[in-house]
C-alpha cells in the first residue's frame, strides 16, 4: 500500500474537483473571448452555468465513486443514468394518483407498499442539480442577477454535504474489501 486510503480516495476527489475547475475555466475563458470579439454583451448567466455544472459534476462523481465501490463500475455508470431522482419523483406522482383513485383491496396494499419503496429511493438517490426549479429561467435565458449566485453557494454546500457522506461510506465499503 502506498498511501492510507483515506489518503487516496481524497486525492481522487482534489484531481477530478481541479481537473474540472481548470477545464470549465478555461471554457469560460474562451467563450468570453470570443463573446468579446464578437462585441456581444456578457450574459452573467455563463458564469452561473459553469459553476452549477462544476457543483452537478462533484455530485455525480461522488455518487460513482461510491457506487462503484460496491458494484462493478459499468453497473455503477447504468445505475446512475438511469436511476434519476426526477424517476422516482414522477412515478411517486403517478402512484399517489393511482392510489386516490383506486378502490381498496389487495392491488391498493400492493401499490401502498411500492409507494412507500419508490418514496425511499427517491428519498435516497441523491439529487445532481439542486435548486434546478429555481435555476431554470436562467440556464435558458443566461440573464443572472448577483443575488441568483445564492444559489449556487446553496448547491455547493448541498454537494459538500453530500459528497463528505459518500467520501464516508465509500471509505467504509473499501476497507472492508479483502484486496485493499
Amino acid at each position: 500500500k502506498p498511501c492510507p486510503l483515506e489518503i487516496w480516495l481524497l486525492s481522487n476527489y482534489i484531481s477530478v474537483f481541479v481537473s474540472a475547475f481548470v477545464i470549465y475555466a478555461v471554457n469560460l475563458a474562451l467563450f468570453t473571448l470570443i463573446i468579446i470579439a464578437m462585441n456581444v454583451p456578457f450574459q452573467w448567466g455563463i458564469p452561473f452555468i459553469t459553476l452549477s455544472f462544476l457543483v452537478s459534476l462533484m455530485i455525480v462523481f461522488s455518487y460513482l465513486m461510491f457506487l462503484t465501490s460496491i458494484m462493478h463500475p459499468a453497473l455503477a455508470v447504468a445505475v446512475v443514468m438511469f436511476f434519476q431522482p426526477d424517476m422516482f419523483f414522477r412515478s411517486l406522482l403517478w402512484l399517489k394518483s393511482w392510489m386516490s383513485s383506486a378502490g381498496s383491496g389487495a392491488g391498493k396494499t400492493i401499490v401502498s407498499i411500492v409507494e412507500k419503496l419508490n418514496y425511499a429511493l427517491y428519498m435516497i438517490v441523491p439529487e445532481f442539480n439542486p435548486l434546478s426549479h429555481k435555476t431554470a429561467q436562467i440556464e435558458t435565458s443566461l440573464h443572472a442577477r448577483a443575488s441568483d449566485f445564492l444559489y449556487i453557494l446553496y448547491s455547493a454546500g448541498y454537494c459538500v454535504v453530500v459528497s463528505a457522506l459518500f467520501f464516508l461510506l465509500t471509505l467504509f465499503f473499501l476497507s472492508r474489501k479483502r484486496h485493499i
